[in-house]
């Protein structure tokens, strides 16, 4: 196999979708990138619009989410952050390139 065809960079990689997407890359003809909440804050945009600028992918699939639902009664200012605002900021940098 020559270079991938498709360059993914994915959030969520300590979760069920990003785990899955990371076992199944092998068979796809892509390089991809699956990051963690470690690795990436993605309710901060400036980190990620430097890790989206830097790697340049050509998709980005946004696999991370707060899902405990006992906690996002109690904590809505961190479940709307992940799940409100950052999908928007990963959008508003992907348009940016």
């Amino acid at each position: 196999m020559g270079d991938p065809s498709v360059k993914i960079l994915a959030t969520g990689g300590g979760g069920q979708v990003g785990t899955e997407l990371a076992r199944r890359a092998g068979a796809w003809d892509t390089e991809i990138t699956v990051l963690s909440r470690g690795e990436l804050d993605i309710t901060d945009v400036e980190a990620v619009r430097a890790i989206v600028h830097a790697s340049t992918p050509d998709v980005v699939i946004n696999a991370a989410a707060h899902t405990a639902v006992d906690k996002a009664e109690s904590e809505p200012d961190l479940a709307f952050a992940a799940n409100r605002d950052a999908p928007g900021y990963i959008a508003g940098v992907c348009a940016e390139l």
